[in-house]
């Protein structure tokens, strides 16, 4: 995330900030991201082992494959299948 300026209206009054780059986002954002533009189960399931990616953040389309399940369920509590 760049340096960027952002451009408001305070009281009335135009304001101009701008803020410096932010660096990298964490990574579990990041793969996060990868996540909802992945194109095989394979990227899937390396991002669920890589970068511990949970459960809630593999999009769902990728939710009906075992090998897709198989990589978050090695690591889940029991209780968490509770339903």
């Amino acid at each position: 995330m760049g340096e960027r300026t952002v451009k408001r209206k305070v009281n009335g009054e135009d304001r101009v900030v701008t803020y410096a780059a932010a660096g990298r986002l964490p990574e579990i954002v990041e793969a996060f991201e990868q996540a909802k533009n992945a194109s095989s189960k394979a990227e899937i399931v390396a991002l669920i082992n890589v970068c511990d990616l949970p459960r809630e953040a593999i999009p769902t389309q990728w939710l009906n494959e075992i090998e897709v399940w198989d990589a978050p369920l090695q690591r889940m509590p029991p209780l968490a299948l509770k339903v």
